[in-house]
């Protein structure tokens, strides 16, 4: 005979997962107080309030304003919205990435997006056998979901400090950071290389003649604030060393310090907010439009959320919320 206490709580511990489960737009088909509409599914929440007859403590509705969205929905514990499982993005990634695009979570997408769009920033040729950017960008947001936001919250600083790369490659080569190019290969300089000498080269940088010791002044000022190194180069076992030697180059001083990156964050953010995916193919910003821009980080709140929600397997990396609000953004 089983316990009649351990009975009902078990009934109720049931009926609280059923209700936490039950998410828009589908709802819940099955329930016995599912009702169809011209509106769509819809019911009076009448599980949560049998939970609540039972001694169940409500979920708590809030409205949060999270980057100008003002979101409204139960308080979930982050172990609800998690699932039973532990979620690992990588491993959705690694059982997803073969099936064709349609078929692909939305983590694997956004993972498959990141990698796309940082390539086409670096000008690595595609793999002919993955789908460019666009495509992927066009799949997910034929399932409503909003990648504008989350793309442009979410990849700002990765293309920032890709571009950043880009920008002092060739120096970096001279300072034996990257490889020498092949033997007999014709020197070009990149297009991002150009971008960043002559941005460099304004008055905010040499002075206002061009004063190449003012420069190196300046960069002496770096030393001690933000200096914005990706992570190959901060990784470095001897990373305190390089960036001695970066801050002694005016040019490099300038590409890795505390405006230049933020800039590019600021550009690459509105690029992707608009979903211009086409200017991430060796285009570069617009002098006068970069040097306009604030030298502070691009914050899309509500689209930075979207993307960790998505691409981060530690709860604890996620933005923002310490429990989520459910709201309805599409198919997931």
């Amino acid at each position: 005979m089983v316990d009649s206490e351990l009975r009902e709580r078990l009934l109720l511990n049931a009926l609280v997962a059923y209700g936490d489960s039950c998410t828009r737009p589908s709802l819940t088909p099955n329930c016995p107080f599912y009702r169809a509409t011209e509106d769509g599914p819809t019911c009076g929440e009448q599980c949560r309030q049998i939970a609540e007859e039972l001694g169940f403590t409500q979920r708590p509705v809030v409205t949060e304003n999270i980057g100008g969205l003002r979101m409204t929905g139960r308080v979930l514990p982050r172990e609800v919205v998690a699932g039973v499982e532990d979620f690992d993005a990588r491993r959705h990634f690694l059982s997803d990435r073969h099936q064709h695009a349609g078929k692909q979570a939305a983590s694997t997408l956004l993972l498959r997006l990141r990698t796309a769009c940082t390539n086409a920033v670096l000008g690595d040729p595609r793999d002919p056998d993955e789908d460019d950017a666009t495509a992927i960008w066009q799949e997910l947001s034929g399932r409503g979901f909003p990648v504008d936001r989350a793309a442009a919250g979410g990849l700002n600083w990765v293309l920032a400090l890709a571009a950043a790369s880009r920008s002092a490659a060739g120096r970096l080569r001279d300072l034996g950071l990257l490889a020498a190019p092949p033997p007999h290969s014709v020197p070009v300089q990149d297009e991002w290389e150009k971008f960043a000498t002559r941005v460099a080269s304004d008055r905010e940088v040499m002075g206002e003649h061009g004063n190449v010791d003012m420069s190196r002044r300046r960069a002496e000022r770096i030393r001690g604030t933000r200096v914005n190194l990706p992570n190959w180069l901060r990784d470095l076992d001897d990373s305190r060393d390089v960036i001695e030697r970066l801050m002694q180059d005016p040019v490099l001083a300038y590409i890795f310090g505390p405006t230049f990156v933020p800039r590019l964050s600021q550009w690459f953010g509105r690029v992707l907010q608009e979903g211009s995916l086409s200017r991430l193919d060796n285009q570069v910003p617009d002098e006068h439009v970069f040097s306009s821009l604030p030298a502070q980080d691009y914050v899309d709140e509500a689209g930075l959320w979207l993307w960790t929600r998505l691409t981060e397997t530690d709860l604890d990396t996620w933005s923002l919320f310490q429990s989520a609000v459910r709201v309805g953004v599409g198919r997931s």
